[in-house]
C-alpha cells in the first residue's frame, strides 16, 4: 500500500510520459467511471484495478484517437510514437509474413496504425487547426501534463490525478486573460439525431465528472481554473469540429458527482468491501422501453 500513498510526484508534473502516468495506481476519471457503473461499479472497480483479474482491453482501438491527439497537440513526437502499415503487404504469403515480421520489427514500441486512420487523423488534424478557436486556444500551452494530489479529507484512497490535453496558463481572448484547459474528444458525428453523436457521448462516458474533477485537482495543485474547452472533431465526412465552454452549472454539477463518488470510493477502501449487485426483485416499467434517437442531453448547458 505504501507505493499508493507515496507516487513517484504529487503536483504538477511535465516530464511523465503516458505510459508511465497509466501505470501509477492513481484514481482516474476514467477509473471513477468504472466505479460508477449501475449496478455493480465498485465489485468491477476491484476486480479491474485492484485484483487485476481483467485482462487490459486491447489498445489497437484507441489508436486512432491517440493520432488525431498527437498530431494535433504533439505533431514533432508523431513518427516517433506511430508506425503506419504499409500498402500491398498480403500477410497471407511466405513474402508478405517476412514483410510483416520485418515491419514490425522495425516497428518495436511505436503503436501500428492503419493508412485509412492515418487520413482521418491528418484530416481532423488539419480541420482542428483551421478552426479559428482552436488555433487561439492552442497557440501557446502545454500538451499533456500530468497533474497529482493527495485528497485531503479521505485518508486511504489512493492519490488523485489526471493528465491535461493542453494547459495554458496564460489565458488567451477567449479565456479572457485565465488559465484554461483543452480537451479533445473525437467522435463518429456531431450530429444530435444521428447513432454515436458527440453528445450522447458526453452524456454516457461522464464528460462533466472529467472535467469537474480536472479542474479540482488543478486547484488543488494551486492553480485556478474557470475555463474547460472541449473540441469535437469528427471522424467522418464531413469531419466537421465544434469548440465548446463548459458552462460554470455544469462544472459545479460535474465536481458534486466526483465528490460523491469519490468518497464512496474511500468508504469501500477504507472497509475493503466492493458491493455487486443487490439481491430482490426491481421492476421494469412502460418507460424502460421508451427511446428516442436523441437521446442525450446537453451536458454543456
Amino acid at each position: 500500500m505504501s507505493e499508493l500513498l507515496a507516487p513517484p510526484a504529487l503536483g504538477r508534473i511535465t516530464t511523465e510520459t503516458a505510459e508511465q502516468y497509466h501505470a501509477q495506481p492513481c484514481v482516474s476519471a476514467s477509473k471513477l467511471r468504472t466505479f460508477n457503473r449501475d449496478p455493480g461499479g465498485p465489485f468491477l472497480y476491484y476486480l479491474t484495478h485492484i485484483a487485476k483479474a481483467i485482462p487490459k482491453e486491447d489498445s489497437s482501438g484507441f489508436a486512432p484517437g491517440r493520432a488525431c491527439h498527437t498530431g494535433l497537440f504533439e505533431p514533432h513526437k508523431f513518427e516517433a510514437e506511430f508506425a503506419v502499415v504499409p500498402e500491398g503487404i498480403d500477410r497471407r504469403t511466405n513474402v508478405g509474413k517476412a514483410a510483416w515480421g520485418a515491419f514490425l520489427a522495425a516497428s518495436k514500441g511505436k503503436t501500428i496504425l492503419e493508412a485509412d486512420d492515418l487520413k482521418t487523423a491528418q484530416t481532423v488534424t488539419t480541420n482542428c487547426r483551421s478552426h479559428r478557436s482552436v488555433s487561439q486556444l492552442i497557440a501557446k500551452g502545454e500538451a499533456e501534463t500530468t497533474w497529482r494530489i493527495i485528497a485531503a479529507g479521505l485518508p486511504g484512497l489512493p492519490p488523485l490525478q489526471c493528465r491535461t490535453d493542453w494547459f495554458c496558463e496564460e489565458g488567451c481572448e477567449l479565456s479572457q486573460g485565465r488559465p484554461y484547459i483543452v480537451d479533445l474528444k473525437t467522435c463518429a458525428t456531431l450530429d444530435r439525431g444521428e447513432y454515436g453523436n458527440f453528445f450522447r457521448g458526453a452524456k454516457d462516458h461522464a464528460y462533466d465528472v472529467q472535467f469537474g474533477l480536472y479542474m479540482a485537482i488543478l486547484g488543488a495543485c494551486g492553480v485556478e481554473v474557470r475555463d474547460f474547452f472541449v473540441v469535437a472533431a469528427e471522424k467522418s465526412v464531413p469531419h466537421g469540429v465544434e469548440v465548446y465552454r463548459m458552462s460554470d452549472k455544469a462544472i459545479e454539477e460535474g465536481q458534486r458527482k466526483a465528490e460523491r463518488l469519490l468518497v464512496a470510493l474511500a468508504e469501500c477502501y477504507k472497509t475493503n468491501t466492493w458491493p455487486n449487485t443487490e439481491g430482490g426483485v426491481l421492476e421494469l416499467t412502460a418507460a424502460t422501453f421508451k427511446y428516442g434517437r436523441n437521446g442525450a442531453e446537453d451536458a454543456f448547458q
